[in-house]
Formats: C-alpha cells, structure tokens, sequence
C-alpha cells in the first residue's frame, strides 16, 4: 500500500523534517553556549554572548569584518590587563546569493595591544596566489626562510616596516603552527583558522597558540 502520497501528507513531512533541523539546530547553539559560559567562568573570561561588547573600531579597521553581508558576532569572551585586551568570538558572514550563497564561520582571536602594528594580512600560501604571482601578485618573501615563505602569503602596503615586525622566531613559530590567518593594523591584531567554528573543547590550545603567534609579532603579556 503507498505510503503518503497526498500533497498534505508530502507538505506535513517537509515542514516535520525542517522541524527536526531547527531544533538539533538550536539545541546544539544552546549546548555550545553553556560549554563557553563555562570556559569563561573557568578561565577568567568576561562572557558576552550577543557580542555587543565587541568594539566597533575592530570591525572596521581590519578586512576580514568588511567581507560580505549578514555579519554577525556572537559568543563573545574577552579579558583585560595592562598590556591589552585579548577577545574570543564566534564570527559569521554571508557571500553570494540564491544557490552561490555560501555562509562563513570562524572563531576568532583579536588583541588590542598598547603598540603599534603596521597593517598586513597574511594567510596560507595556495596554487592560486602561486599562479597569481606570476602576474606581478606581491608577496612579501624570506630567503632566509624559504619554508615559512612556502607556507605563508604575506602582505602590506610598507613591506620594510612588515619585515621587521616578522622575526626569525616569529616565521619559525607560524612554521610549525600551518593554516593560521592573521590581520593587522593599527592596535588590532586577529588571527584564526577558517573552515568553521572551533569546539569549545579546542579553545585552550586554540587561544594560546594566537597568544604564542602574537608575542612573537611582538605582543607580549596578553590577558
């Protein structure tokens, strides 16, 4: 005997599955929130989950927040001390549109420090910066360290000034620390790995391998 075949028991079966994926969907946002509460509590963390203390200077001075639409913050946790204020937050935008719309998500890591930081990106290097770079695409390289220059695509507008903040310990650090993604400019600094949100079990080691990458960039003593 057919089983649902009337357009009403089709449409109830739709609307019960996107049911089921909303609430999986939300139990697993509630169940992330309360494993970071828990973070912050234990980790000396201030907690803010609508991220409305994120401060708006960082969202406009570094490119990685002026990519997209639908921007969002969540999830926030950020401490204080005299050398700066390092902050953890959940970060989404939205490129494309209709089937090319495709949503991003990362945790990220900023530090607003008490120095000074000249703006470059750098991220890992792939066979399209390669293939652009035959056509005059600028990257700053390190003959003296040719694998940190495989690995990594840097860049800046003041590559004198970019040298000197990437040391010798600096590029032999981000050496045995692949996928990372750093921006600067100014007082900020973010550094995350893209590909989706880090697990609440992976924040330990995730922030302080950014707390590692930014003391050899020259940010040293972060909360």
């Amino acid at each position: 005997m057919a089983f649902c075949q009337s357009p009403a028991c089709v449409l109830a079966l739709v609307a019960l599955f996107f049911a089921l994926v909303y609430f999986a969907a939300s139990a697993a946002r509630r169940k992330r929130l309360e494993a970071l509460q828990n973070f912050a509590l234990t980790g000396g963390f201030c907690f803010d989950p609508d991220a409305a203390a994120v401060p708006q200077q960082l969202l406009s001075v570094l490119p990685v927040f002026l990519h997209g639409s639908s921007r969002k913050s969540s999830n926030l946790l950020y401490r204080s001390s005299s050398a700066g204020q390092t902050l953890v937050f959940d970060y989404l935008y939205v490129t494309g549109s209709g089937k090319s719309r495709t949503q991003h998500q990362q945790t990220m890591v900023a530090f607003n420090a008490q120095v000074f930081l000249p703006q470059f990106e750098l991220c890992p290097e792939n066979l399209v910066h390669k293939f652009l770079k035959l056509f005059g695409y600028a990257d700053i390289n390190f003959p003296e360290s040719s694998q940190f220059s495989k690995m990594y695509l840097l860049r800046g507008p003041n590559e004198e000034i970019v040298r000197a903040q990437f040391s010798l310990d600096a590029r032999t650090l981000l050496q045995g620390l692949p996928g990372w993604r750093l921006e600067a400019a100014g007082q900020w600094l973010a550094a995350y790995k893209p590909g989706g949100l880090r697990r609440p079990a992976e924040y330990t080691e995730y922030i302080e391998q950014a707390r590692s990458i930014a003391a050899a960039l020259g940010l040293r003593g972060m909360p």
